[in-house]
């Protein structure tokens, strides 16, 4: 379990020295569907999501309302929010009704996103 964290010194990891610690048990529900990617552009801040955090992607989820999802639009990877309700997809800037021409397929939920403060190079991005 996660207690809580001093931003004074202190050795924060002593609690984890015997029991281990697994971020894939921590962060990942569903290892076989769950992928990484990291995050392009501003687009999303105010769901918490600036550029180059890392999102982790489950493919086997149903978008469900309030949710971050990856799309596809126009053969790119997106990474917009859901609202069910309103039956729209959108981002800090644009909002695309679900009904509208463009072809929106839903491809998985950003389950986790997790800022970075140094750079990761390999990993790929999603705008």
């Amino acid at each position: 379990m996660i207690s809580g964290i001093m931003t004074g010194f202190g050795n924060v990891a002593a609690d984890y020295k015997e029991n281990g610690l697994s971020l894939d048990q921590l962060l990942i529900d569903h290892v076989s569907s769950t992928f990484i990617a990291r995050a392009k552009g501003n687009n999303m801040r105010r769901a918490g999501i600036h550029a180059n955090d890392i999102l982790l992607i489950d493919r086997s989820l149903t978008a469900e309302h309030g949710d971050i999802v990856l799309v596809v639009m126009a053969g790119e990877f997106y990474c917009r929010q859901y609202d069910e309700i309103n039956r729209v997809i959108y981002d800090d800037k644009t909002r695309i009704p679900l009904t509208s021409e463009e072809s929106i397929l839903f491809e998985a939920v950003v389950t986790r996103s997790i800022r970075c403060h140094r750079s990761i190079p390999s990993l790929p991005s999603i705008g």
